[in-house]
């Protein structure tokens, strides 16, 4: 957890998640697909045109300043034309989601 994501009573600001879950999608491409945001300079594999179309966020416990998050992926449902994941963000001392 950095500062910057904290809110003023040191939790994790909400929105926060989104960013550590799409931290970790874009690893997972990285290592799968060699998958590379375009920038001057890149080199590899065009992103793949993924959308991301819904996001679901049930808080079970908070996060504050300092503590070490393992944010897990699993792949939970692949469809025709779409796929989904289930993340689960937990903390790293205490295992507790």
């Amino acid at each position: 957890m950095r500062f910057r994501d904290c809110d003023p009573l040191g939790h994790a600001n909400n929105a926060v998640y989104l960013t550590y879950l799409e931290q970790t999608r874009f690893a997972l491409w990285r290592a799968q697909l060699g998958y590379v945001a375009r920038g001057p300079g890149d080199s590899g594999r065009r992103g793949l045109g993924f959308i991301l179309a819904r996001v679901e966020i049930d808080f079970v416990s908070q996060a504050r300043y300092y503590d070490e998050l393992d944010v897990r992926v699993a792949l939970a449902r692949v469809g025709r034309a779409s796929f989904a994941y289930d993340y689960t963000v937990v903390h790293v001392e205490s295992e507790r989601v």
